[in-house]
Formats: structure tokens, C-alpha cells, sequence
């Protein structure tokens, strides 16, 4: 049986909303690099962000490289691999592929995520130093 952590890495793969849906608690929080600077409140509204993204890198694949976990909380680090083919935050398609290096962190509230922060690096692809 696949961790949780495992699992949601899945779903965003295969953009099963539904996975993601059922690791989390119905309240959860997320934030994400980009967006609104205001966490985002329940699934929706992160999946919602999160297609933004991945309308910018519709090939994009999400893998995970390491995790530690204890009792409430897991930590992850990831890769992102895509090609820029749609505009993202202003930015105009380059058709080129970019690696992203990433972090997440998840709070557990019982079985399921309650919170869940990720990070990694768009800057160079927003044109910031």
C-alpha cells in the first residue's frame, strides 16, 4: 500500500482529483509559490491553483525524492519536469523544458493532510535573480 505522501504525488501526476480529495481533510490549507498570497482553503481551490500550472506545463511530472515523516508531519523533496508550452504568470510560452526543485511539507491531522506547503523555484522562469 502506497504512503500518503506517495499517494499525492500520484494524483498530481495523473491529475485524479479525487486521490487528492481523499488525503486531505475537508478544511485543509495549501500554499504554492505562486498565486494568491493567501493560503488557499479546501481542495478546490487548490486544485483550481494548481491547473494554472499545470495549463502553463501540461506535460509536467512530479517526483518524489525523499520523505521524512514522524507522528503529524511529512517532508518531502520533489522534482518538477516540464515544457513551458502555455503563458504562466505573465510569462509567454518558450517551449522550453525546465527542472524545478521543490519541497513540501505536510501536517497530518489523524490519517489525513490538514496543511500542505510547496515550494520550489520559479524564479528563474519569472525572470528574478
Amino acid at each position: 500500500m502506497l504512503k500518503p505522501v506517495d499517494q499525492f504525488f500520484l494524483a498530481l501526476n495523473s491529475g485524479d482529483k479525487q486521490i487528492i480529495g481523499n488525503l486531505v481533510t475537508g478544511g485543509a490549507i495549501f500554499s504554492l509559490p505562486y498565486g494568491s498570497e493567501d493560503p488557499l482553503k479546501g481542495v478546490n481551490q487548490f486544485i483550481d491553483e494548481l491547473f494554472v500550472f499545470e495549463d502553463a506545463f501540461p506535460d509536467a511530472k512530479y517526483k518524489l525524492r525523499t520523505c521524512v515523516a514522524n507522528d503529524d508531519m511529512h517532508i518531502a523533496a520533489f522534482t518538477i519536469t516540464g515544457h513551458h508550452r502555455n503563458n504562466f504568470m505573465g510569462e509567454p510560452a518558450t517551449g522550453k523544458k525546465h527542472r524545478f526543485y521543490g519541497a513540501a511539507v505536510f501536517k497530518l491531522e489523524g490519517d489525513k493532510y490538514s496543511e500542505v506547503t510547496m515550494q520550489f523555484g520559479i524564479s528563474e522562469l519569472l525572470g528574478c535573480d
